[in-house]
């Protein structure tokens, strides 16, 4: 096996323990704790502090996020991305944070529909579903327009 695709193999272990980890401690009221094991994940997935990526455009994340990698483990970083995204959602709604958790739903929304638009067959209604349970998150009033334009253009709506 090519050590980049054994890279991608540990990162997938690393994302899945990252978000196992994240759900124990949500389920068990430990937020704070989550939502920072959530950060480290990120910043493993980035390769980077947090501080290099927060707060930075969408393109300019995701391009950070991508560079050097092949299409299939760019997509599994984005992907992973958006799942970390999601699961810091979910631990904001406990929190009773709606407005964070429903800025972390759609910047995940964003980012799954990104890579929706890139996918197909299988892989693109796999991620085409992704999107509608995050869709099903934000408010439609919510929704910034870039979303709603890659909602139209990924016939996701």
């Amino acid at each position: 096996m090519p050590a980049r695709d054994d890279y991608i193999l540990r990162f997938i272990n690393l994302l899945r323990e990252a978000l196992a980890e994240a759900l124990r401690l949500r389920t068990a009221g430990n937020y704070e704790q989550a939502l920072l094991t959530l950060m480290i994940a990120q910043e493993k997935l980035f390769a980077r502090p947090a501080p290099e990526f927060l707060g930075r455009p969408l393109d300019e994340q995701l391009r950070m996020l991508t560079i050097g990698e092949s299409d299939e483990n760019a997509r599994t970083k984005v992907l992973g991305y958006a799942s970390l995204l999601r699961e810091a959602g979910l631990v904001y709604e406990k929190r009773d944070r709606r407005d964070l958790a429903e800025s972390a739903f759609q910047l995940a929304l964003h980012v799954t529909l990104l890579s929706a638009a890139s996918a197909t067959g299988p892989t693109r209604d796999e991620t085409l579903e992704q999107a509608r349970e995050l869709l099903a998150r934000v408010p439609a009033d919510q929704l910034h327009e870039p979303v709603k334009e890659l909602l139209k253009a990924v016939g996701a709506s």
